[in-house]
């Protein structure tokens, strides 16, 4: 059986679904699975900071097309009706015939406030009928399941929860209260307790609630 990946969101400057994605595909190796081919589509060449397993071939589909035409035509025709293909990134080609497990990462709609009226509304339809029209879903909280029950009317037993790995190898607790000490003081001038917020700075990533609970935990 083959995997076809949509890999659009590993071009160019990689955010956080990028980053999701390259992990998943690193851990290929490491995992039993039922593929004996993976193909990691791209329009572009994926750039030699992104590391494939070796049961992947990065597959280039070159097209001027934009890049919400590319994963509705081109990705589509490329992989054909029989294997599994995986989005991670909130679309699948709405046209597909072949089986499709969409991964969502959270509502937009969530937080309206956040994007202007063309966003929201452009958002709300291709990913509510992406979501209901794929073979299998996926998304990282219970929290985001909850979202996608109340704004895209799915069953709750339709949605699985897949919380969000930590690569162990990277990141570790610090153990012992002189390391400890002696980190903080490296990181951060001090040896003061700190919170550290990783994404990006936008309102939907509800930094503003944030910033009134540090407030309120400081005082």
């Amino acid at each position: 059986m083959i995997l076809g990946v949509n890999g659009i969101r590993l071009i160019g400057k990689r955010s956080g679904v990028g980053r999701c994605i390259e992990a998943f595909l690193a851990c290929l190796d490491e995992l039993s699975h039922p593929f004996h081919e993976v193909r990691v589509y791209t329009p572009q060449p994926l750039g030699s900071d992104v590391r494939l397993p070796a049961c992947a071939t990065n597959v280039v589909l070159r097209s001027r097309l934009p890049g919400s035409i590319w994963e509705q035509l081109v990705l589509l025709h490329a992989h054909g009706s029989k294997d599994l293909l995986l989005c991670p990134s909130y679309v699948i080609p709405l046209f597909a015939r072949c089986p499709t497990f969409l991964i969502h990462h959270g509502s937009y709609e969530g937080y309206p406030q956040a994007f202007n009226w063309w966003t929201r509304n452009k958002t709300k339809a291709i990913y509510s009928l992406s979501a209901r029209w794929a073979t299998g879903v996926s998304t990282v909280s219970e929290n985001s399941k909850k979202d996608m029950v109340r704004f895209y009317a799915m069953k709750p037993e339709r949605i699985h929860v897949v919380p969000e790995g930590v690569d162990t190898r990277l990141f570790r607790p610090i153990v012992g209260a002189s390391v400890l000490s002696a980190f903080r003081i490296r990181i951060c001038g001090s040896d003061s307790p700190f919170i550290l917020y990783v994404g990006k700075p936008t309102e939907r990533r509800n930094l503003s609630a944030l910033v009134k609970a540090f407030g309120v935990l400081k005082e």
